[in-house]
């Protein structure tokens, strides 16, 4: 098949054993309807303070491999965010992200704005997504007593391949970590503690869904 065509149908039964051919085909889209890009490294940081108030961040270092240019990225954030800003790797205010689905999780980030031109091939740069977490919807509270669940689904919904990831829990001043359920296998996580309050940090490395 050769020049442009609106579709067509290609079948073939019968190949002999270790057939081999070789096709390219080159096909058209509508602006940025696929995005092609590697996400380097996400590391998300969730800071839950002493009256339960959740705070996210999730910072994004990515590379643009298509051959054309890119304005904007989707991303997702965790159900029920809010509040959501953008900044570039230097804190400058980004545009404010902008939901792609009413009452859904993924927000169209604007690179223009940070890097005030496209991305060209095989360009990097750095963004940070800030958020807000309702408590009610990701802690619980256990028997009543001084005992919290937290409950998160690491990146849910995730359609990309990400070459590293990381989730930093901070912890209320005074507040211990307990028991980590539920992780991955694969994962690696490390605690650190300074005078007030623990860090959590759960690492994955090569992530397509968690």
């Amino acid at each position: 098949v050769e020049g442009t065509v609106s579709n067509t149908t290609y079948s073939e039964k019968n190949l002999p054993p270790l057939t081999y051919n070789v096709s390219t085909v080159t096909f058209q889209l509508a602006a940025e309807e696929m995005q092609v890009f590697d996400v380097d490294q996400l590391a998300r940081e969730i800071d839950i303070n002493e009256v339960g108030e959740i705070r996210g961040s999730d910072s994004y270092y990515i590379t643009n491999k298509a051959i054309s240019t890119i304005t904007s990225v989707e991303v997702l954030l965790p159900p029920n965010a809010s509040d959501v800003s953008a900044q570039d790797q230097f804190g400058r205010t980004m545009a404010h992200p902008e939901l792609v689905v009413l009452n859904g999780t993924r927000y169209n980030i604007n690179l223009t704005s940070a890097t005030a031109r496209p991305l060209t091939f095989n360009e990097p740069t750095k963004f940070t997504v800030n958020y807000r977490l309702p408590s009610e919807a990701y802690i619980q509270n256990q028997e009543g007593g001084n005992s919290y669940l937290l409950y998160m689904n690491l990146y849910q919904g995730v359609d990309c391949y990400m070459n590293a990831t990381s989730v930093t829990f901070v912890l209320p001043e005074g507040a211990k970590l307990q028991i980590i359920e539920g992780a991955l296998t694969g994962v690696s996580y490390s605690i650190t503690k300074d005078v007030f309050q623990e860090r959590v940090t759960i690492s994955k490395q090569s992530v397509s869904q968690m």
